[in-house]
């Protein structure tokens, strides 16, 4: 297992966010739907500086990589 965390985040408008009733609907609805499989979670802001790209990059060359993966393998990239 891999974690990467960035140095600039705000945890704490992370934990509120997650404490959320909107939230909570949200993650029940795309836990079902991607029951039995793999999920890379992922908020970033859209500007140059934030990794987006490279991000998709990366996962493009993982999927390259393990092709056996793709079917259960999914990014979720919330901008």
């Amino acid at each position: 297992m891999v974690y990467v965390r960035h140095s600039g985040i705000d945890l704490d408008f992370i934990k509120e966010r997650l404490n959320t009733d909107k939230f909570k609907a949200e993650y029940e609805k795309i836990k079902e739907q991607c029951k039995n499989k793999y999920v890379i979670g992922s908020v970033d802001r859209l500007s140059p500086l934030s990794g987006v790209i490279e991000k998709l990059a990366g996962y493009e060359k993982y999927l390259e990589r393990y092709p056996e993966l793709r079917k259960d393998l999914i990014l979720i990239q919330v901008i």
